[in-house]
């Protein structure tokens, strides 16, 4: 099934998140225990395209999900398809950089883990908790950060090595932070 991601973008600036290792909260509840796709690498925000979603909607319900934060439509300034083929679409939003900030912090403070329950996170609007940091990057450093494979803790390794091998790709994030570069 196709994927969507978003790129939160102001100035010359791109919001990218690390994925977390494992995860036991999914649709907005403690479930089984899971290793994350992509677990411990740098992404943009995103995921599965439900049926009838156009990229737009997926990458917006996507971010939304993950991050407990609903970006404003009246806050962007551009919002549309940069990259589309038959695995992933790529949705560039157009922002300030004041309002970039402030996805940032909310975020931030979103994915933090409960004060009263460490097996979910803060913020009470997060469906799926994959993110485990949330930063800013200007553009030179996407390539740095995206498809750049991250070395996975000793602890993880098993988990993370039993999975299928295409749920811990991270090429097609370069692609993207390549394309992004060229536009």
């Amino acid at each position: 099934m196709a994927q969507a991601y978003l790129a939160l973008h102001a100035t010359s600036r791109f919001l990218i998140v690390k994925k977390r290792f494992s995860n036991q909260w999914w649709d907005g509840a403690i479930a089984g225990a899971a290793v994350v796709n992509q677990a411990g690498q740098y992404a943009f925000p995103g995921g599965r395209m439900n049926p009838g979603e156009t990229a737009i909607e997926a990458a917006l319900r996507e971010f939304y999900e993950e991050s407990g934060f609903a970006i404003s439509n009246a806050k962007t300034s551009d919002i549309g398809v940069v990259i589309q083929n038959a695995n992933y679409s790529l949705v560039q939003c157009d922002i300030s950089d004041q309002y970039l900030g402030q996805i940032e912090v909310a975020v931030r403070a979103n994915i933090q883990p409960s004060g009263v329950n460490p097996a979910r996170p803060s913020g009470a609007q997060v469906k799926d908790w994959e993110f485990g940091e949330c930063m800013v990057v200007t553009a030179p450093q996407l390539a740095i950060y995206l498809g750049a494979p991250r070395s996975i803790p000793t602890a993880h390794n098993a988990a993370v090595s039993a999975r299928p091998a295409h749920t811990q790709s991270v090429d097609w994030y370069g692609v993207m932070a390549n394309e992004l570069l060229d536009f």
